[in-house]
């Protein structure tokens, strides 16, 4: 019986302590892609996945997330200039370096998880620098920050 109280009362510690540990994580990863970038990604917006490289290295590394929202943040949207106007000569330079950054970083992205442009999508970038791919079907943001 005692055994069950303790356990009963030491449970939701931990959940909390777990929960606020992913929100402190993903406020963490938002002044990353705030400080790399200059876009600052909204505060309710959950992180999901992230891809880093381990290795130590001088000068800034590949840095993939992928963020996940509950509605579509529209302000978000408008005030960083997100485009819907298909572009293949960025789609095949974003996944040419994704390629290439994740085999020579070793950052594992899963099949599953690469930017794709067969769906519905919005994006804005900067050329060599970075990339945020927004998809309004299931309010995922990937932000891809290129090496340097």
């Amino acid at each position: 019986m005692k055994k069950t109280l303790l356990i009963l009362l030491i449970l939701p510690l931990f959940l909390l302590i777990g929960c606020t540990n992913d929100k402190k994580a993903t406020k963490n990863i938002i002044d990353i892609v705030k400080k790399q970038t200059g876009i600052s990604i909204p505060q309710d917006a959950n992180l999901i996945e992230k891809y880093e490289t381990s290795l130590f290295l001088h000068g800034r590394l590949p840095k993939y997330y992928i963020f996940q929202f509950d509605k579509a943040p529209e302000e978000f949207l408008v005030n960083n200039t997100f485009q819907e106007v298909k572009n293949d000569v960025f789609e095949k330079n974003i996944i040419n370096i994704l390629e290439n950054e994740n085999k020579k970083y070793n950052l594992k992205i899963p099949e599953e998880s690469l930017i794709k442009f067969d769906e519905l999508y919005l994006y804005t970038y900067q050329e060599d620098d970075y990339c945020l791919i927004y998809y309004p079907n299931d309010y995922k943001l990937i932000v891809f920050i290129i090496s340097k």
